[in-house]
């Protein structure tokens, strides 16, 4: 856990325990025992989140999920949502920073035929 975020330890210990780290070297308790009180960190600890590689808490994704949700529901119902533009953009994807991750990753194609030429080529 020190590798991963040594800051973000300290601030939970903090936050939790009430234990104030200075230095590692030197800790006001045996290391066994600020172990064993990292791993009962929850999930939602900073820590956590950084080894999870998320930003948000659960209960904050879930919320940036259901704004997405109705967001798009509001949108089906515009001249835009029954044509299909503009859909409205992810507000958890933003969050997170998926969006940037993704863009490289998605092949688009014009036509089906377009799709199976590709598909065929990729599984010679």
């Amino acid at each position: 856990m020190l590798n991963i975020g040594e800051d973000a330890l300290k601030c939970d210990m903090a936050e939790t325990y009430h234990i104030h780290i200075v230095d590692w070297e030197n800790p006001p308790y045996p290391i066994s025992y600020l172990a064993d009180l990292a791993n009962g960190l929850g999930n939602n600890s900073r820590i956590r989140r950084r080894m999870s590689n998320t930003t948000l808490t659960l209960e904050e994704s879930f919320q940036a999920i259901i704004i997405d949700k109705l967001s798009i529901l509001v949108w089906q119902n515009t001249k835009d949502g029954l044509k299909g533009r503009n859909m409205p953009e992810s507000v958890y994807r933003k969050i997170e920073g998926l969006d940037d991750k993704v863009k490289d990753e998605v092949e688009l194609f014009e036509s089906e035929e377009a799709f199976l030429e590709w598909y065929s080529s990729k599984t010679r």
